[in-house]
């Protein structure tokens, strides 16, 4: 693996992706290290892709740190699609890490979505529906949205918000009204 790294080259990316999900944890861990030294491009992005796909826990936080890292857009139709797809199997802590990032690269034209997912629904009861994940993943993203309409959508969030996701949808608001103003053009 090191030696591969040196020599580098186009393929080197996509043979690191590939092992991230080797059987063993050294190379796993090797793999991810080089990943983490690679300089971006559209290959690496494409590697990005299939390491996420491949990984779980804290490998897949490297892996999502590293997109972070790229500011490519283009990361966002991965992420909402997992975030679809394994959003009953997604612990809440991921699912705030993917939507902070959905935030991060742009989601601010995506602030419909986040509503609709955080849209109270019934008609004694007005409760959110719908995956944890999910929801903390909207408010994640809105979290990273400056303006009023993500700070009104976490604040209608967190006044129908269940008990598990209340926590989650409280730090949102709380990071959205603490640190965005620092941030704002």
């Amino acid at each position: 693996m090191q030696v591969i790294t040196k020599v580098g080259g186009e393929g080197t990316a996509v043979f690191c992706a590939h092992q991230v999900s080797h059987p063993e944890p050294e190379v796993q861990e090797e793999a991810l290290r080089a990943l983490e030294e690679l300089p971006y491009s559209t290959t690496m992005g494409r590697a990005l892709s299939d390491a996420f796909r491949r990984t779980n826990g804290p490998r897949r936080a490297r892996v999502l740190a590293l997109i972070g890292r790229s500011r490519d857009r283009r990361f966002m139709d991965l992420l909402l699609e997992h975030l679809e797809r394994q959003a009953t199997q997604i612990d809440a802590e991921e699912a705030a890490e993917i939507g902070k990032l959905l935030g991060q690269l742009g989601a601010a034209a995506r602030l419909p979505q986040w509503q609709e997912w955080l849209k109270p629904t019934g008609l004694l009861r007005k409760d959110i529906h719908g995956p944890l994940a999910r929801q903390v993943a909207a408010a994640a993203a809105l979290a990273e949205i400056p303006g009023e309409d993500a700070a009104r959508a976490l604040r209608a969030a967190l006044a129908a918000a269940g008990p598990e996701a209340e926590p989650w949808i409280g730090r949102a608001l709380a990071h959205h009204q603490r640190d965005l103003p620092r941030r704002a053009p």
